[in-house]
C-alpha cells in the first residue's frame, strides 16, 4: 500500500472524529493506519481469508459502533447512529488494509472504502466543514492514484503541457466535487426521511379505538412478539374507559410517569421473556397478573392501569416479567370513568343486563352470567354491517347479533356498568401459537384481541372474555408449521445476538476488535522474526545462488533494494509501489518466486532459471 494513499485516509479519519464527536476513536484509527509505515513487515493473506476477516470485522464494528452513538437525531456536529456506525466500520476496514501485504483491490479499493466513510458523514449539519473536506479528499485521492500508477512517469519528468492539462483537470474536479459535496448532505437527509417513512409500523393500538378498527389486524400474519417461558394467555397493551357512539378512548388528562425498572430478572420458573418485533414499538405487553417487570433500558412510563410504555423513541426490544411475588406496580382501583354510560344506552342495556343476571347473588356471578350469555347467544364474525343512526353496540345486541372481539368486549363492559359494576375494555394480544422447535410462542397481528376487566370486591380487577372461544381459536394457529418454525428460530437467534450487542458497554464492544488487532500485530511480529531467523540460518548454512545476486544488482538502479530480514515473498509483494512498470514488476515477482521454489523447495531447473534471470537483467538495463 502506497504512503500517498495514507493521506486521504487520514483525512477521512479526521472528519469522522470531528463529526462523530469521538476524537479518541479517531485517534486509535489513525494510529492503526500509521503503524504499518513504521513496522514494515505486513501480513500475507490470500484473497478469501482477507474477505472473511474484513467481513467479520465489518459486522462487529458496525453493531459495536452503533452502541456508541445515540439513535435520536444528533445536534450540530454529530451524526445519526446508523451513519456513524457505517462511517466508523468502513474506516476500520480501510486502516486494517494497510496491514496486508497485498490487499484485495489494491489502493483503489482502499480509497473507495474511505469514500464510503466520507459519504456517510454527509448527514451532518456542519455544512461549512463538509464540502471543502470532500474536495480535498478527492484531490488527495487523485494524487495518490497518480503516484501509485506503476506505468506513470515521476512527477519531476512531466512536461509543461502535461502540467497545464493537469491543472485544468484539477479545476474541473474541484467544480464537480464542490457541486457533489453541497448536494450530498441534502441527498443524505432525503434518504433518511424516506427510510424512516417506510419503516414506521402500519398497524397497532392507538389511544382511541373505533369499533371495527381491529379488523385489518385480525387478517394480518405479521409477527409482533415472541414470548418465551411460562404459559402466557392475555397480554394487555392499552385500557379504554370512555365510550361514546362506537368509540373507546382513554380518560381525559391521562397521566403517565417515568418509573425506574430493573434491567434484568433472575431466572426463575415463572419468568417470561418478551421480544418486541415491531420497528417502533409503542408499548410493552404484559398480563394483568404480572408482579415484577424488567426492561433493558432501566426505565419505563407507567399509567394508573399498570400499562407500561417506552420512555424514548428507541425502546428496548426485550423485557421480562414474572407472575409471583409482591406486585411492584399496582393497578389503581376503579374511578367514576369505569362506571360511565351514555344516557341513550342506559335504559336498554340495563334491561338486557337484569334479564341475563336474574338470580345472580353477587357481582362475580353476574359477570360470569353476562360473559356466558354473550358467548352462547352471539356469533363471531369479521363481517359487521353497522347501519343507521343507532349505536353500534345496540345494533350488535338487538339486530345483527354477530361481530368480532371489539363488539363482544364493548357490550359486556357497558352491560356491566348498567348494573353498577365498574368495567373497562382492554386491547392487546392472545398468545396461542407455539414454535415447538424453539420452545416459545409467536404472536401475530391476527392475535390482536379485546376483552373486559371488571372490579370484584376482595379480588380487584378480574379479566373476562365474552368472545366465543371456539370460534375465536378456529382462526388462530396453535402450532407453527415446521418450515416457518425453522425460519423464525433463525430470526430469533439473530435478534438475540443484536440484543446481546445492544446491552454491551462501549468498552466491551471495542475489546474484540482491539484484541484481534493486537493478535494481528503479534502474528506479524512473530512471522517477521521467524523470517529473519530463517534467512540468517540459511545464509550462514548455504549462501544464495549467484543468479539472485545478479538480479539484485540489476534491480538496484530502479530503487529496488532488499533490506536485511525481508523475505523474497515480501519483496515480490511490494514491487508494485516501486519505479518498475506493472509489466516489469510482474515479471520480477515471477522470477523471485521461481528462485524461492528452487532454493527452498528444490523445484525447477537451476540452469534454465539462470538463463531467464540473465535475459531479464539485460531487459532491465535496456529499459533504463
Amino acid at each position: 500500500m502506497s504512503r500517498l494513499t495514507l493521506l486521504p485516509v487520514l483525512l477521512a479519519v479526521t472528519l469522522f472524529g470531528l463529526l462523530a464527536v469521538s476524537p479518541g476513536l479517531a485517534g486509535a484509527l489513525a494510529l492503526l493506519a500509521v503503524l504499518p509505515q513504521v513496522i514494515r513487515p505486513r501480513l500475507v493473506m490470500g484473497t478469501l481469508f482477507q474477505l472473511l476477516v474484513s467481513g467479520l470485522l465489518l459486522g462487529m464494528a458496525t453493531w459495536g459502533l452503533a452502541a456508541l452513538f445515540p439513535s435520536a437525531p444528533g445536534v450540530v456536529g454529530q451524526l445519526r447512529s446508523p451513519w456513524a456506525a457505517l462511517a466508523g466500520a468502513s474506516l476500520l476496514i480501510t486502516v486494517l488494509r494497510f496491514h496486508f501485504a497485498r490487499p484485495v483491490g489494491g489502493d483503489l479499493a482502499t480509497l473507495a472504502l474511505a469514500l464510503v466513510s466520507i459519504t456517510a458523514c454527509g448527514g451532518t449539519s456542519s455544512a461549512t466543514l463538509y464540502p471543502p473536506v470532500v474536495v480535498l479528499f478527492l484531490v488527495l485521492a487523485l494524487l495518490a492514484r497518480r503516484g501509485t500508477d506503476a506505468g506513470s512517469a515521476p512527477l519531476s519528468q512531466l512536461r509543461k503541457t502535461t502540467w497545464l492539462a493537469g491543472a485544468l483537470l484539477f479545476v474541473l474536479a474541484v467544480a464537480v466535487a464542490s457541486t457533489a459535496a453541497l448536494g450530498l448532505p441534502r441527498l443524505h437527509g432525503w434518504v433518511i426521511a424516506q427510510a424512516t417513512r417506510f419503516s414506521m409500523p402500519s398497524t397497532g393500538f392507538s389511544d382511541r379505538m373505533w369499533l371495527g378498527t381491529m379488523r385489518g389486524m385480525l387478517q394480518s400474519d405479521r409477527k409482533v412478539l415472541r414470548v418465551a417461558g411460562g404459559s402466557p394467555d392475555y397480554l394487555r397493551g392499552i385500557v379504554y374507559t370512555h365510550y361514546r357512539a362506537g368509540r373507546w378512548s382513554r380518560p381525559p388528562g391521562h397521566v403517565v410517569s417515568p418509573v425506574p425498572m430493573p434491567q434484568q430478572l433472575d431466572a426463575t420458573e415463572d419468568r417470561v421473556a418478551v421480544e418486541l418485533l415491531a420497528e417502533h414499538p409503542q408499548r410493552y405487553f404484559l398480563p394483568l397478573v404480572a408482579t415484577q417487570v424488567a426492561v433493558a433500558r432501566g426505565v419505563a412510563l407507567v399509567d394508573p392501569a399498570a400499562i407500561l410504555s417506552p420512555v424514548s423513541a428507541d425502546p428496548a426490544k426485550r423485557f421480562w416479567y414474572r407472575t409471583q411475588g409482591e406486585r411492584s406496580h399496582a393497578v389503581a382501583p376503579p374511578g367514576e370513568e369505569d362506571l360511565g354510560l351514555p344516557v341513550v344506552l342506559r335504559a336498554p342495556l340495563e334491561r338486557i343486563a337484569k334479564q341475563w343476571t336474574e338470580g345472580a347473588s353477587n357481582r362475580s356471578t353476574k359477570l360470569r352470567s353476562l360473559e356466558r350469555q354473550l358467548q352462547s347467544r352471539y356469533t363471531y364474525s369479521l363481517q359487521v354491517d353497522a347501519t343507521g343512526r343507532q349505536d353500534p353496540i345496540l345494533q350488535f345486541l338487538l339486530q345483527h347479533k354477530r361481530g368480532h372481539c371489539e363488539y363482544f368486549a364493548s357490550a359486556m363492559a357497558l352491560l356491566s356498568r348498567s348494573v353498577g359494576i365498574p368495567a373497562r375494555v382492554v386491547a392487546g394480544y392472545r398468545v396461542t401459537e407455539r414454535n415447538e422447535l424453539g420452545g416459545y410462542y409467536i404472536v401475530r397481528e391476527r392475535n390482536a384481541h379485546a376483552w373486559v376487566e371488571a372490579w370484584v370486591p376482595g379480588h380487584g380487577w378480574r379479566s373476562y372474555d365474552p368472545t366465543p372461544p371456539a370460534e375465536l381459536l378456529a382462526g388462530s394457529s396453535t402450532r407453527t408449521p415446521l418450515g416457518a418454525a425453522l425460519v423464525d428460530l433463525a430470526g430469533r437467534g439473530w435478534t438475540g445476538f443484536l440484543s446481546w450487542l445492544d446491552q454491551r458497554t462501549p468498552l466491551e464492544m471495542l475489546a474484540p476488535p482491539a484484541l484481534f488487532s493486537v493478535l494481528l500485530l503479534l502474528v506479524r511480529w512473530l512471522r517477521s522474526r521467524a523470517g529473519q531467523r530463517r534467512d540468517r540460518l540459511e545464509s550462514a548454512a548455504d549462501p544464495p545462488l549467484p543468479c539472485l545476486s545478479r538480479l539484485s544488482r540489476a534491480l538496484s538502479p530502479w530503487g529496488v533494494v532488499r533490506p536485511a530480514g525481508e523475505t523474497l515473498e515480501q519483496l515480490a509483494a511490494r514491487l508494485g509501489g516501486t519505479e518498475l512498470s506493472a509489466e516489469l514488476a510482474s515479471a520480477t515477482a515471477k522470477l523471485l518466486r521461481r528462485y524461492a521454489a528452487l532454493r527452498y523447495g528444490n523445484v525447477g531447473d537451476e540452469a534454465v532459471l539462470n538463463q531467464d534471470i540473465e535475459r531479464f537483467c539485460r531487459r532491465l538495463q535496456g529499459a533504463r
